[in-house]
């Protein structure tokens, strides 16, 4: 019963009439405390006012017998002056001075108001009225004795203790007066909100909490007595439309809840469902199964270049596929962007399961038309088999997801199965992701410098700047973290720190006299950032004179992705003075149609090419050859030996670079090996580096 009757009272409390009341009795209290703050203003100015008056009707009324006392001496008439004023409960003492400011006469009253500690408070708002005095006259002979009529002054003493009392009493009440009124506003306020407001917004309530869930779009919610019109007719009438139509979504929902609405597919959550119910009939006929984790290649590229319409054009027309080249055993899902599931039942063997993954990469591979354009696609494939390699959903779809990833590290169109040596890898692959996200901060990158040397007298041109990640004194290879970094992003500041680093070292040389050209690697995730010209601008245009010095090596295949865009691209850049390179030039799509378009300064041969000079030089040559026609300079990288020196120098390549000379130095080691006591005009130095 007491709990009942607890409860109880907590509804009412927590009830919008309650709240009602007791909101609307703060806002009248602050309200009130408000308009009292201004009425005590007010009430201290008109105080003040009124004492100040009464002070100079005293000073009138004792101004005429103080003076004709002073003029004639009499001690008596002043006595009798000075008493008269002690009669008047305000005065507390009156004095008469003469001319020469001596005292004439005086009067005293003993027993002063005492205040209480709370009046002591107000009573600095009235302790400078508590001394007032007037100028007494004498007639006109006082002029030719003494220059002037002044012949004394009336001193007054007012007990400002009694002001301040008078005052406090006024406050008090109408501090109380404030209080009741804006309790009694409040009280009013609720009742009216109750009876117009809260009742009614209970009945709607009520009427909501009878609608059957199931089929919410049945029963109608009735409108309040008295409300056929204003806001809670209308809050009814949106109400009953909200429960037509959530009964409609409801049996849309109930459509779609298990499909994606794209492809027609099982969604990601039929996937669990379906899998959870495979491994509950696994488990009883002791039978096993497997999924098959797909990633689409390269998606990314297709949806940049080509839009999302396209992109979701492919996924259907892949889904479409996959359905129709599935065996009976076998069902697709799309779990999400790129991604699918397909999940085998009865596959006992590696070749049977090796067989589907074929077959799904045969279909992929098919060549689709989108907007009229042929585009052939591939997919990564990791499998995961119950209960070999997990006996739960999340399990089997992690270890999936992680042969994905693996499949995906050996190159495109390929299929992994799970292996618990991929699971360290992974976790490896997440820690340097994670770290990678701080790398910046902790300023644990540096730039490594390999120089670039003259073919025709060996010295050094210029550098390439070469990124490399330091952890604890530990060199993390460019190879295991850049690709994570373009996979989730981060190569685009990291890319950044790599332009101004090499623009502070240009900029740097420079104040030294030193002018070297340095070129550095740009990502072509890089390149598709809206950023990216304007982020250049700023770095450049800050190191001022740098960007003369600057050269962007950009890799032959990122040139394909969009091509006009690269156009314009590069036009800008050059136009800031930045020089352009073609990195691993002969690795790609080579060809003169885009050599011919395209702003650029440098072919870079790439090492692959330069590895079996002299005894395969067909491909270098070649790429010299081409390169001489179109008017461009040219860079043999990952030269090692000096037979392959000689054979680049004969044959017109104008920049080497490579372990013959040097591998990457750090900065400092770079400078004393290459840059000490090396002086250089400007001129000059462009001249050399061309």
């Amino acid at each position: 019963m007491k709990k009942l009757m607890s409860s109880t009272f907590r509804d009412k409390v927590h009830s919008l009439t309650w709240r009602q009341v007791f909101h609307g009795m703060w806002v009248a209290l602050l309200v009130g405390g408000f308009i009292y703050i201004i009425e005590v203003l007010f009430l201290v100015k008109g105080i003040r006012e009124q004492s100040v008056r009464t002070q100079e009707q005293i000073l009138d009324l004792a101004e005429s017998p103080s003076a004709a006392s002073a003029w004639m001496l009499d001690n008596r008439l002043a006595d009798e002056t000075l008493q008269g004023l002690l009669a008047i409960e305000m005065v507390l003492a009156s004095e008469i001075q003469l001319r020469n400011n001596s005292n004439f006469s005086m009067k005293k009253r003993f027993g002063k108001t005492q205040l209480s500690s709370f009046e002591s408070n107000f009573h600095r708002s009235f302790e400078d009225l508590a001394h007032s005095e007037r100028l007494l006259h004498g007639p006109d002979v006082a002029v030719e004795m003494y220059g002037d009529d002044v012949i004394g002054k009336l001193i007054v003493t007012f007990d400002t203790h009694l002001i301040t009392r008078n005052f406090v009493n006024q406050i008090q009440v109408s501090f109380w007066t404030s209080i009741i009124r804006s309790l009694l506003l409040a009280v009013v306020l609720g009742i009216v909100f109750n009876r117009f407001l809260t009742r009614p917004i209970l009945q709607i309530g009520n009427a909501l909490k009878s609608v059957n869930p199931d089929d919410p779009g049945i029963r109608q919610v009735r409108v309040p007595k008295g409300h056929d019109k204003g806001e809670l007719f209308f809050l009814v009438e949106r109400f009953n439309r909200m429960l037509v139509n959530l009964d409609m979504s409801r049996r849309r929902l109930l459509k779609l809840a298990t499909r994606d609405p794209l492809t027609g597919l099982p969604n990601r959550a039929l996937i669990y469902e379906e899998l959870r119910a495979n491994i509950r009939r696994a488990r009883m006929s002791q039978s096993v199964f497997s999924i098959y984790f797909l990633d689409l290649d390269r998606f990314k590229n297709i949806n940049d270049s080509m839009g999302h319409a396209s992109g979701d054009q492919l996924l259907c027309l892949l889904a479409k596929a996959l359905q129709n080249s599935l065996p009976e055993n076998a069902r697709v899902g799309r779990l999400g962007g790129d991604e699918f599931v397909i999940i085998c039942e009865l596959v006992d063997d590696n070749r049977q399961c090796t067989e589907l993954a074929k077959s799904v990469l045969a279909t992929v591979n098919q060549p689709v038309i989108l907007n009229n354009v042929t585009v052939e696609t591939s997919c990564s494939i990791g499998i995961a088999s119950y209960p070999k390699h997990g006996n739960d959903v999340d399990s089997l779809i992690r270890h999936a997801d992680i042969a994905m990833y693996h499949a995906k590290s050996q190159g495109v169109n390929r299929y992994s199965y799970f292996d618990p040596v991929m699971t360290e890898q992974s976790e490896a692959r997440f820690k340097i992701e994670t770290q990678l996200r701080e790398a910046i901060d902790k300023q644990q990158f540096q730039l490594f410098l390999q120089p670039k040397m003259s073919a025709k007298n060996e010295t050094v041109v210029g550098c390439e700047g070469l990124i490399r990640w330091s952890i604890d004194n530990v060199i993390i290879s460019p190879a295991e973290f850049i690709p994570i970094a373009e996979e989730n992003q981060m190569i685009i500041p990291i890319g950044y720190w790599v332009i101004e680093e090499a623009c502070r070292m240009i900029a740097s040389w420079s104040q030294q006299n030193i002018a070297i050209k340095m070129s550095v690697n740009v990502s072509p995730i890089q390149l598709q950032d809206p950023r990216f010209l304007k982020r250049v601008s700023e770095i450049v245009e800050q190191y001022s004179g740098v960007a003369h010095y600057l050269e962007f090596e950009i890799t032959e295949s990122s040139l394909m992705t969009n091509l006009d865009k690269v156009m314009g691209l590069f036009i800008e850049l050059r136009k800031l003075g930045i020089k352009i390179a073609i990195d691993d030039f002969g690795t790609g799509y080579s060809s003169l149609a885009y050599l011919r378009q395209l702003e650029l300064d440098t072919l870079k041969i790439d090492r692959s090419f330069v590895i079996d000079i002299p005894d395969d030089y067909a491909i270098p040559a070649s790429i010299l050859a081409l390169a001489s026609q179109l008017g461009l300079k040219t860079v043999a990288e990952g030269v090692e030996t000096h037979e392959q020196l000689l054979w680049l120098a004969e044959n017109g390549c104008d920049v080497i670079q490579g372990y013959y000379y040097s591998a990457p130095l750090p900065r400092a080691a770079f400078e004393k090996k290459y840059l000490k006591n090396r002086r250089q005009d400007h001129t000059h130095s462009m001249e050399t580096a061309g």
